[in-house]
């Protein structure tokens, strides 16, 4: 996200190191690629607008996932056009420590019953690994380390920038 709409306010760094840490997290596995979409657009990035882009872009008939942690379930009424981007993809739900799945459906999901169910009908079982990027930044603030919270290449970027330092 060039400015991500849900931290509007706040202080994040800037969206260049934000692309490469992401390109730098995934760059060993060929199934990932990071896009700079949202950056080129500069402004407010919204995923429904993103993903309507890569669909014009892609020629070919593609299936769009979309994962979102669980963590974000209280917050996708507040997503621009949430109904719409439902549509357009398939979102995936992965657990998160303290958002398990059996309270999933009282999060206060404030969305149509059509959208909570496409929302809710694909959960990631994965590991639980509770590590947050909040808790990374506040680590790092704090002159903690991050090793094994963020691949290598990651954390070295982290500090050669003073990322996250106040």
């Amino acid at each position: 996200a060039f400015r991500p709409p849900h931290k509007q306010g706040r202080r994040i760094i800037d969206a260049t190191h934000r692309y490469e840490m992401a390109r730098l997290a995934t760059a060993e596995n060929p199934k990932f690629e990071v896009s700079d979409i949202e950056m080129k657009r500069h402004g407010v990035s919204y995923s429904v607008e993103t993903l309507h882009i890569i669909q014009a872009k892609v020629k070919v008939l593609s299936e769009y996932y979309f994962i979102v942690g669980s963590d974000m379930l209280p917050e996708l009424h507040t997503w621009k056009e949430i109904d719409r981007f439902v549509e357009m993809c398939t979102f995936v739900v992965a657990v998160r420590p303290g958002f398990k799945k059996q309270n999933w459906k009282k999060t206060g999901l404030a969305l149509s019953e059509e959208t909570r169910e496409k929302v809710l009908a694909n959960p990631l079982e994965n590991p639980l690994v509770d590590v947050s990027s909040t808790d990374i930044r506040k680590r790092v603030a704090e002159g903690k380390s991050i090793h094994y919270m963020v691949p290598k290449d990651v954390e070295e970027y982290i500090h050669k920038h003073r990322l996250y330092r106040d």
